[in-house]
């Protein structure tokens, strides 16, 4: 396993939190990843948008004749994360469970404040309380994590970031998902995440991946259309 990042990569895709809300009139693909008990659970949207440039000062960068600002493609990030908290002695507190039903909630108002095209999920572990939601009417869409999606998905999650295109508010949770990801090279090329100790929490980075797999197939679905 290796860095799957360059340093201070993340940290240069972060704005303002009131820069990365989301536009309530543009299409949000999201997706969770989630578990059956102790582990961490994510949900992470995207919103593809376009945003002004900035110089390496953080001044906006205008266009040279009509002093607009010049606008570059962004994929906004919003973020929800439930961590298995610790105990006083440092220990992970193993009655906890995930509240499957609050996250649930979020996800309905989630799909209830922004117009969500797709809601990506594993089936492997969480297919009843995702089915329970897709009766309901909401986008829910089966995402197996096969080895070849995943690592199409981080390569497509890891050439956003390093070109910037992706925009989040530092989100401490995520940011630590992000972190607790290394990069695994697969014996057919390319590679995917997987947890740089059995116990880190990455739930964040998958599902951020996924989500950025699920943009581009979205409007490429579109296009043909």
């Amino acid at each position: 396993v290796e860095s799957w990042l360059e340093d201070g990569a993340w940290d240069a895709c972060r704005e303002d939190a009131e820069d990365v809300v989301f536009d309530p009139e543009l299409p949000v693909f999201a997706a969770w990843d989630g578990s059956r008990n102790r582990d961490s659970t994510a949900v992470v949207a995207l919103q593809k948008t376009e945003m002004p440039q900035r110089d390496a000062d953080g001044a906006i960068v205008p266009e040279p004749e009509s002093g607009e600002p010049v606008m570059i493609p962004r994929w906004k990030v919003k973020t929800r994360i439930w961590d298995r908290p610790r105990l006083q002695t440092g220990k992970f507190d193993e009655n906890w469970r995930v509240p499957q039903k609050e996250v649930q909630q979020y996800i309905r108002e989630l799909c209830g404040h922004h117009t969500v095209t797709r809601v990506g999920y594993d089936p492997a572990l969480i297919a009843l309380y995702a089915e329970e939601l897709e009766d309901e009417g909401l986008p829910m869409v089966a995402f197996p994590q096969s080895a070849p999606r995943m690592t199409e998905a981080t390569g497509i999650l890891e050439a956003v970031i390093a070109d910037e295109t992706l925009a989040h508010d530092g989100d401490a949770q995520l940011s630590r998902h992000i972190s607790n990801a290394v990069y695994e090279p697969m014996r057919t090329g390319g590679g995917r995440l997987v947890k740089n100790r059995a116990k880190n929490p990455m739930d964040g980075a998958i599902a951020l991946a996924r989500a950025a797999w699920l943009l581009p197939k979205e409007e490429d679905s579109s296009d043909e259309a």
